[in-house]
């Protein structure tokens, strides 16, 4: 006798799609980006054409010439070999486990805010932290759910993220005509200027909110139908989009709020506040923020599930501890998720707890992990970028189903530019030129950068080890 199981559904050109906008699609540091100023706008749309553009291209040709479940890593590893891929796969998994703390933080913030502004309530310190901890175990729990259930959510927080968008820009609309026109911050020539100053101060949040192209390569792999026709296209298309929306994001949020006067956390919400008076502004902030919420809790399992997957082949192949690569029955990532979960808890923890010493606030608290995951998130794509160019110079007898176009030594130029922009991206989180570095912050974070980096070298040589002793 024989028995079967039932396969996962195979991700449709749809699925990649709203797959890429959750994943991709930040609302929740967009308004990072915002307090930049109406020049942010100018800036997408010159980081779109040098180094987004590029960067979508060349993803679109490495997921659709080596689609696979391990996504960026598995093409770190048959370009570059075990050690990198390795390292790869621990850096792409720490970023997801610290920022779902960060994360958490700004769902524990936007509900607190919520029951404060509805019935009064003022959230203890020590309470705020326990729900922040349960929430963190939620995310563990919904990326260990099948595959098809997973897919579900992810489409309908895509959905939700285009929602909440749209009834930004329809609350612009509404307070232009109830304000004759005005808008809260200056929409003149010199505003859309790209001034150099304000970029360097905000480049890494421009940067981090459109990064990712990888991820729906990860999480679908041998799951997608067409993955030589539909990824290229969803993956450029979603670019296209998220640009456009992030565009559409900052100019209704500076019509609403002065550009110096947006709350990092609160900003979305808060635009309706303002622009509605009484029991309406109260019930849509309440109404949108349920959206909202939905869209955070559905963007953290899918970001568990990416880093899992990846997480998994990795251990398969001995470059991470063998308790990465547990799984469920139905073969969700198990032991990454845990770890994910205890990590987060962990962070959540410590951090608040010297954040309860100094004073400080959610949003700093909120910034710093940021700052940190942030940092380590960009490390692969400069692996990736490597991926590319060696595959190019290595394996020009695989067909691809899609080409970076023009020449070799043109596709390879790009790959090294956007090397350049990642790295130099990454300077900016400990010394933004033209202002004083902040100390305290800059050791801190890189502690925690070189902590995180010695553990990745610690699993390689134990990684070379194993490969000795068999």
């Amino acid at each position: 006798m024989t028995t079967t199981t039932a396969q996962p559904k195979k991700l449709s050109a749809v699925d990649l799609f709203l797959g890429i906008i959750v994943l991709m699609l930040f609302l929740d540091s967009g308004t990072t980006s915002s307090a930049m100023g109406i020049s942010s706008i100018t800036w997408y749309l010159i980081l779109g054409v040098i180094f987004f553009l590029p960067m979508a291209l060349i993803t679109a040709e490495l997921s659709s010439t080596y689609p696979s479940d391990g996504g960026l890593y598995h093409w770190v590893k048959i370009s570059m070999g075990a050690a990198f891929a390795s390292r790869t796969a621990w850096y792409y998994w720490l970023n997801n486990a610290v920022w779902v703390a960060s994360a958490t933080i700004f769902v524990m913030d936007v509900v607190s805010q919520m029951l404060n502004l509805l019935f009064g309530l003022e959230i203890s310190f020590f309470v705020y932290l326990a729900l922040s901890c349960v929430l963190v175990w939620l995310y563990v729990f919904l990326a260990i759910q099948p595959q098809n259930e997973s897919t579900k959510m992810r489409n309908l927080g895509g959905i939700a993220k285009l929602t909440i968008v749209g009834c930004l820009v329809l609350c612009a609309i509404i307070y232009l005509i109830k304000n004759g026109g005005q808008t809260a911050t200056k929409f003149t020539a010199d505003e859309f200027k790209p001034t150099i100053g304000a970029a360097f101060a905000f480049f890494p949040a421009l940067i981090y909110n459109v990064m990712g192209f990888d991820a729906i390569s990860a999480i679908g792999g041998s799951n997608i139908k067409n993955p030589a026709k539909d990824l290229p296209r969803m993956i450029v298309l979603s670019l296209i989009l998220m640009i456009g929306i992030y565009i559409l994001f900052t100019l209704a949020i500076c019509t609403i709020t002065p550009a110096a006067e947006i709350d990092i956390i609160n900003g979305i919400l808060n635009c309706f506040i303002l622009t509605f008076d009484g029991s309406l502004g109260t019930a849509l902030y309440v109404i949108i923020g349920l959206i909202f919420l939905y869209t955070l809790v559905s963007q953290g399992p899918a970001w568990l599930q990416a880093s899992g997957y990846m997480a998994i082949e990795s251990a398969e192949n001995n470059e991470l501890p063998k308790i990465f690569g547990k799984t469920t029955k139905k073969g969700t990532p198990l032991g990454s998720s845990v770890i994910i979960g205890i990590v987060g808890t962990t962070l959540i923890i410590i951090y608040g707890l010297l954040a309860s010493f100094v004073g400080g606030t959610a949003s700093d608290l909120f910034w710093t992990l940021f700052s940190f995951t942030s940092l380590i998130f960009l490390i692969p794509f400069i692996f990736c970028c490597s991926a590319f160019i060696k595959l190019r110079k290595n394996d020009k007898a695989t067909q691809r189903g899609y080409r970076f176009p023009g020449p070799d030594w043109f596709g390879i130029l790009i790959g090294r530019f956007c090397q350049i922009v990642i790295i130099f991206t990454m300077v900016l989180f400990f010394w933004v030129p033209g202002q004083p570095i902040d100390w305290v912050t800059g050791i801190a974070l890189a502690i925690g950068f070189l902590v995180g980096l010695g553990l990745g070298e610690i699993f390689n040589i134990n990684r070379k080890k194993g490969c000795k002793n068999k």
